[in-house]
């Protein structure tokens, strides 16, 4: 959505970054890790489009607290979902240990319940 309201808006100010549909998602992933904006905050200024700051701190907003936080909170679910599972393995392997150990008991019970 952004991508085509930058490239209809924009295109004519700043042709290197806003041509190509391509260059345009290109740019805003620029944004989005916010290498340059003022650049291109510059360059579309100079060339009569000054409003551009307006769409630059919407986008900047919008795209880099809610789609990074979402991209955040995927990295930790997955980061808490891996800790899980290794609790899990190291209660599987404690329990296996236990269990062997009862075995063992068990057998040396029988042993020595058999001698005299």
């Amino acid at each position: 959505m952004f991508a085509v309201i930058f490239r209809e808006m924009f295109y004519q100010s700043d042709p290197d970054r806003f041509s190509t549909m391509f260059n345009t998602i290109f740019t805003l992933f620029q944004l989005l890790t916010l290498d340059d904006w003022s650049y291109i905050y510059t360059t579309s200024r100079e060339r009569g489009s000054w409003f551009i700051i307006i769409f630059l701190a919407l986008y900047i907003v919008v795209e880099y607290f809610t789609f990074l936080n979402l991209f955040i909170a995927v990295l930790v679910d997955n980061f808490q979902l891996t800790i899980k599972k290794r609790v899990a393995r190291k209660k599987l392997k404690v329990m296996l240990q236990l269990d062997r150990t009862l075995q063992e008991m068990h057998y040396l019970r029988s042993v020595l319940s058999c001698l005299p």
